[in-house]
């Protein structure tokens, strides 16, 4: 009898992973490179800390003789925790294969974004004193997207918005609670595409949160007109954010203002408000003196004996979103594998960053390196920047600075540098050419040790993982490390050039524009269901002076989804047109006559003084340009104008 995963609570879910990986040996391919991910999934999904499932994980390893693990055998299972051992009676007889199957199911279910949650922004000095005075059934107007996603009893965040220079805004702005829908959107079109709902208020604070107040947590973060902004922030009236995310403002919430507990239990249930109260992660301010390291991660080296030996990413999770063939990614697995260092080529906007750094967060989830550092190289770098070099520290004394190379092997992270042949390779690199070739080196720099002054060196050692040895003053390079790295090809005879030594120590791989099938199924993919929009993009494609990258294609497609399927010129003023600098006249003639053929006419007035504008081109010459309803596949490229 199979095992039903939704007869368990998140606690059982949780209990029957860690017993399954401890009932498997070492050397089985199902555990190795795999446990430790799958805690990561569940830590991240439930709030519950790494260590705690690792540790749940070690009691289960000590009654099974057979994996070859001892675990913790100091205290009897029975002893140590009653509920663990109510589980290992439950299952400790279940196949393998079957909880083989179940522990798939659970992973799967955790790896997924769960419910979205909304919240919405008021500006209207009626409303917020409804909100304010918890009044029923309070009607909220101008949302105008995300319709068809709202239901009764949906989970809404309550902004107060407003301008703070005008007399009619008396409240404080910022979050100030939770409620429910309690009548779901109705006079759509009431006013162009708008639409209202009616909320209950159910968590309300004495004073809002401000974004500021949310600094500490990193998951509020880009949490559209409530947390902390690294980003451009549409200006919306209602907002989706991610189940991770509210969780993480809930938990803010619930620490910012305590007395709302109560009230929060009763509106999010036992279950969700478990995970709010578990583990979370939180900015803590910490005073260094320059050149001071970061104290060193709490269960970091228990990390290291975990490591994989093959890198063995989801190709799907990396390729998600892009249409692109299997192939190169296939290669790079292969390429990295081998011991080699990758370089992706390709146009812009292929989305050669993204695919880099994927490909480094699954090297993380797989455990085949414990994280990446993203830089972008610059014509002034140099071995200072690259491999380091002395600096004066408080005291005037001169100190070994580390570069972002040497840093990198200290922290076992893989090292991503964006756009490389901006930087000048042989100036920047120095020894590291040598290191690349697999030699050791010794650099000109001396530090204090434990053993007296050591030159540092930096050297290849067997085990998996890279580290500083502080008693040799020795960069460890493990055998998992890797730099990945991308090129432009349309800048590779207008910047640096990279030397053959250079080149043949890396891998090159080639990351190519969709052709237009590729490009049809993308947006199908994605915009199916808005057909003129759709066709509107397939237009773009095939008339583009220049090839557009899928990333510059999925950014276009997420703006037109955040904006409602409404703000086209939007969408192609600020992502498109900015790749066509440098087109000639008639390319620009035939760009505004394709698109604004699409637009209505005070967007298409706007969308031709915004070209006229960018490219320094006189209005007459674009008010020339005679428009047709459609333009059909075979339209040619010449026109009279």
């Amino acid at each position: 009898m199979s095992i039903d995963i939704n007869q368990m609570d998140d606690k059982e879910k949780r209990a029957l992973t860690c017993l399954y990986f401890a009932k498997l040996p070492s050397d089985d391919e199902r555990y190795k490179g795999k446990y430790y991910p799958a805690l990561e999934v569940l830590s991240s999904k439930y709030n519950v800390k790494r260590n705690t499932l690792k540790n749940d994980k070690d009691a289960f390893d000590a009654v099974f003789d057979s994996n070859g693990r001892k675990g913790w055998h100091q205290e009897p299972l029975e002893k140590r925790s009653k509920y663990l051992y109510e589980i290992y009676l439950k299952y400790k007889d279940t196949p393998v294969e079957e909880l083989q199957v179940a522990v798939a199911e659970i992973l799967d279910e955790a790896s997924s974004e769960g419910q979205d949650f909304y919240s919405i922004r008021t500006k209207s000095p009626i409303t917020v004193q409804k909100i304010l005075s918890r009044e029923e059934n309070i009607e909220i107007d101008g949302l105008n997207i995300l319709k068809d996603a709202l239901f009764v009893g949906q989970h809404i965040f309550i902004v107060l918005g407003g301008d703070k220079g005008s007399s009619l805004v008396t409240w404080e702005t910022g979050l100030i609670g939770m409620g429910v829908i309690s009548k779901e959107p109705y006079d759509e079109g009431y006013e162009k595409n708008n639409y209202k709902i009616a909320i209950n208020v159910m968590v309300l604070f004495d004073e809002p949160i401000k974004r500021e107040d949310l600094k500490p947590y990193s998951d509020t973060y880009d949490i559209i007109g409530i947390g902390p902004m690294t980003k451009w922030e549409p200006n919306q009236a209602i907002s989706r954010m991610a189940e991770k995310n509210a969780v993480a403002l809930m938990r803010a919430m619930l620490e910012l203002r305590p007395a709302i507990e109560q009230d929060l239990e009763a509106t999010v249930g036992d279950a969700l408000m478990a995970r709010i109260k578990g583990s979370t992660v939180k900015l803590v301010p910490m005073q260094l003196d320059f050149n001071e390291p970061l104290p060193q991660t709490l269960g970091e080296e228990d990390a290291y004996e975990n490591h994989s030996d093959r890198y063995e990413p989801n190709i799907t999770v990396i390729l998600e979103d892009f249409i692109m063939p299997t192939g190169p990614i296939t290669s790079m697995c292969n390429l990295i594998n081998m011991g080699k260092h990758i370089i992706f080529t390709g146009p812009p906007g292929t989305g050669k960053t993204t695919l880099a750094n994927r490909a480094c967060l699954e090297a993380k989830r797989t455990m085949f390196i414990s994280g990446f550092t993203l830089t972008t190289a610059t014509s002034d770098w140099t071995t200072f920047d690259t491999i380091g070099g002395y600096m004066p520290d408080k005291n005037g004394h001169l100190q070994f600075q580390e570069g972002i190379f040497l840093k990198s092997i200290r922290e076992n992270k893989w090292l991503v540098i964006d756009e490389i042949n901006r930087a000048e390779v042989d100036k920047a690199f120095g020894h590291f050419f040598s290191v690349l070739s697999g030699v050791d080196v010794e650099l000109q720099y001396t530090v204090s040790t434990s053993e007296g002054e050591k030159p540092i060196s930096i050297k290849r050692v067997k085990t998996l993982h890279s580290y500083y040895d502080t008693k040799t003053a020795s960069y460890c390079i493990g055998q998992n490390w890797r730099i990945l790295a991308t090129m432009n090809t349309y800048d590779k005879n207008t910047l640096f050039m990279l030397s053959y030594a250079f080149m043949r120590r890396f891998a090159f791989i080639h990351i190519d524009v969709p052709n237009e099938a590729e490009y049809a199924e993308l947006i199908e993919r994605h915009l199916g269901e808005h057909p003129q929009t759709a066709n509107i993009l397939l237009q773009l494609v095939r008339n583009s002076p220049k090839k557009l990258g899928a990333a510059v294609m999925l950014d276009l497609i997420s703006y037109i989804k955040v904006s409602g399927y409404d703000d086209l010129f939007g969408a192609i003023s600020a992502l498109v047109i900015p790749q066509y600098e440098g087109i000639s006249l008639s390319e620009i003639k035939q760009l505004y006559k394709i698109l604004g053929t699409f637009l209505l006419k005070d967007d298409r007035s706007q969308f031709m003084n915004y070209l006229c504008e960018f490219f320094d081109v006189k209005p007459a010459e674009l008010s020339k340009v005679r428009f047709t309803e459609i333009p059909s596949e075979e339209e040619e490229d010449s026109y009279e104008g």
